[in-house]
């Protein structure tokens, strides 16, 4: 099989998983399966940032979200994005000037800085 058969292979294998889902969205006047939908538009807008994607990167667009109805919503992750330690946002405090920095340092510096502890 050939790169581009196999693409075509797996985008017609994302597409068919995506068309099981029973959330519809109207597009343009048609009701399509929500997920569907929305790998089309990812594969649109993947092809507006760059001309010539590898297949590598068509797939992975695609599929993003491939069959997210059957998955329960991700609670924990959100509430891992807003927990704060000492006001200190983990994932904001991984990254200082570009730079990362695990959040334990950051929580430590904001420890030194008013005297509280970090945990």
């Amino acid at each position: 099989m050939s790169n581009s058969a196999n693409l075509e292979c797996a985008i017609n294998a994302i597409d068919q998983a995506n068309q099981q889902d029973p959330n519809r969205e109207e597009i343009g006047g048609e009701s399509l399966p929500r997920e569907y939908a929305y790998s089309l538009h990812m594969t649109r807008w993947l092809f507006e940032l760059e001309p010539e994607p590898s297949e590598r990167m068509q797939i992975a667009c695609r599929a993003q979200h491939i069959e997210r109805w059957t998955m329960p919503p991700a609670v924990t992750m959100v509430r891992a994005a807003r927990i704060t330690i000492n006001g200190v946002r983990p994932a904001a405090a991984c990254m200082v000037a570009g730079q990362r920095r695990s959040w334990r340092l950051a929580a430590t510096r904001k420890r030194s800085a008013n005297g509280s502890k970090p945990f």
